[in-house]
């Protein structure tokens, strides 16, 4: 998926941790070499300036910890990269998250030279996308509802960028809201937290919904 025109060929997300000083090409070498974790952390620290003593008694262990962090010859607990990311630097806690999810849920940087962020581009895109994946939802509905062994070898070729639509959207959209909240001035989060109230009233989700009874009842006392 691109946004904008033309092809955007994903980079393995490393652009997003191409940090000040620091080229694309570089941190693909270095995340060959050793883990994304430990390529990740060392450029964090470098940028904010700090010594592998003060990261380490930010995530509560000492300097061998980040030292043998960067080294690679450790995993971390992705709980100390998220503490981590909660007061040095929210990139972590994206690769917290990554640790957690093995990289669902979590959208690389598009800032290839493909992309059009320009607000009326990324609508464009968007719409493209959403037309793309109607005809995509129903060839995988036909295939979904055959049994396995009576799927055609076709079909499951199909099928392998089919399945991939759902992501495209996803991902078009999430660059979509961020450049609307960007056009408007706005926090993000306002966004999703508007979202969640949303689910909530609809009976989509329970999360939340306790909170807001408890709201609801102390304003009407």
């Amino acid at each position: 998926m691109a946004v904008g025109h033309g092809q955007c060929h994903p980079r393995h997300d490393v652009t997003q941790y191409a940090l000040l000083g620091r080229g694309v090409k570089e941190v693909a070498i270095d995340m060959q070499e050793r883990p994304r974790e430990a390529v990740v952390l060392r450029m964090v620290r470098e940028q904010n300036g700090l010594s592998q003593n003060a990261v380490g008694f930010i995530a509560g262990c000492s300097r061998t910890w980040t030292s043998q962090l960067e080294a690679g010859v450790m995993k971390p607990a992705p709980e100390r990269i998220a503490r981590l990311g909660s007061r040095l630097d929210p990139r972590l806690m994206q690769l917290a998250v990554r640790m957690v999810t093995g990289g669902a849920f979590v959208s690389p940087v598009l800032d290839g030279d493909a992309v059009d962020l320009h607000p009326a581009a990324v609508i464009a895109k968007c719409i493209e996308e959403l037309e793309e994946a109607l005809p995509a939802a129903k060839s995988l509905q036909r295939l979904l509802i055959k049994p396995r062994l009576a799927r055609s070898e076709q079909e499951l070729i199909s099928a392998a960028e089919e399945r991939l639509q759902p992501i495209d959207v996803e991902r078009v959209v999430q660059v979509l809201t961020t450049v609307m909240a960007m056009d408007e001035g706005a926090d993000i989060n306002t966004y999703y937290r508007e979202h969640d109230r949303k689910l909530v009233a609809r009976g989509y989700t329970r999360e939340g919904a306790e909170e807001g009874e408890r709201v609801k009842h102390s304003v009407t006392r």
